[in-house]
């Protein structure tokens, strides 16, 4: 087959022009008809659409561009689509500033708030001979909230402080404060009396609550059950260690609800009232005593008034 000479042109509009001549032609089979006159006139090839690629057409080489059709905004438009873009950013990041300092000024406001209880408690319970927990025993030295601090120190000193008060609770709450018969009244003081069943002159040992047979009677603080049954005089009786040398009695009960070794919590029941033992009647016999010497009950019950705005 003879070779063809084939010349390419562009128009002014940028399309491609067909052959416009041919010297010779490859000879064709017998059922294909011969190229009509026709077939040499100027065809125009419309530029490609999309990345759908042309063989042998290389129009980005020629205008500079990989897409001589895609329309880029104008760079003034850019710059502004970019600060647009920074101004959202800068509103976000303000938001997010006074988000966090408002979260700090809410943990300042606890923080002040747990101190001062923590203060209190402190103040109380060292009037009573109660050993206080000390900040090393919960994990480091003190951290106040000065300005310039970021949230997660906030919420550092906040934990800490936070800590501390749930230690004074626990101490607090393992002191014997409050009735172990509520809203019953007291029928017989501690100190000298007469004995209620010689007539003769006697030293009573605790306090006495009148209640009717059967009322609970509550466990004042957290504790251990060290006794639980009958015991001369007392009838049957409960005792309970509260730690640091301090236990308390519960006597003349009708009936006993816990059970020696028991881990029992501030008040939960313990037993009901009764006139088991040594007793003219139904009451309740209530002793404090520290280091196995009675203490003057009445300070106790006395001092859940002191502690309860605290725990």
């Amino acid at each position: 087959a003879k070779q063809h000479k084939v010349s390419q042109i562009f128009n002014r509009s940028g399309s491609i022009t067909a052959p416009s001549e041919i010297s010779s032609f490859e000879p064709r089979s017998n059922d294909e008809n011969p190229r009509s006159p026709s077939s040499t006139t100027p065809q125009t090839v419309e530029p490609p659409t999309g990345n759908s690629p042309v063989p042998g057409l290389r129009l980005g080489a020629l205008v500079g561009s990989s897409n001589p059709f895609a329309t880029n905004p104008p760079v003034r438009e850019r710059i502004d689509q970019a600060y647009v873009g920074l101004d959202i950013l800068d509103s976000v990041e303000r938001s997010l500033k006074q988000t966090e300092q408002v979260q700090i000024a809410e943990i300042r406001k606890i923080k002040k708030v747990a101190d001062r209880k923590v203060k209190k408690l402190a103040s109380i319970l060292s009037k009573q001979g109660v050993k206080l927990p000390s900040q090393d025993a919960i994990g480091g030295p003190l951290i106040e909230l000065k300005g310039g601090v970021d949230l997660s120190q906030s919420i550092s000193a906040l934990d800490a402080s936070l800590t501390m008060l749930d230690k004074m609770r626990s101490a607090a709450n393992s002191f014997p404060h409050g009735s172990p018969s509520p809203g019953a009244r007291i029928s017989s003081r501690y100190g000298s009396r007469k004995d209620p069943i010689t007539g003769r002159s006697a030293v009573h040992s605790g306090l006495d609550f009148g209640a009717r047979r059967g009322t609970p009677v509550h466990a004042p603080a957290t504790g251990i059950i060290t006794k639980a049954g009958r015991k001369g005089g007392y009838g049957k009786l409960i005792e309970i260690d509260h730690g640091d040398g301090i236990t308390t009695r519960y006597a003349h009960l009708s009936k006993i609800r816990v059970k020696v070794g028991q881990r029992i919590s501030k008040g939960m029941v313990v037993g009901n009232v009764g006139s088991t033992g040594r007793s003219t009647g139904p009451h309740l016999h209530y002793e404090v005593r520290r280091g196995g010497r009675a203490m003057y009950p009445l300070t106790f019950v006395r001092l859940e008034k002191s502690l309860r705005p605290y725990l």
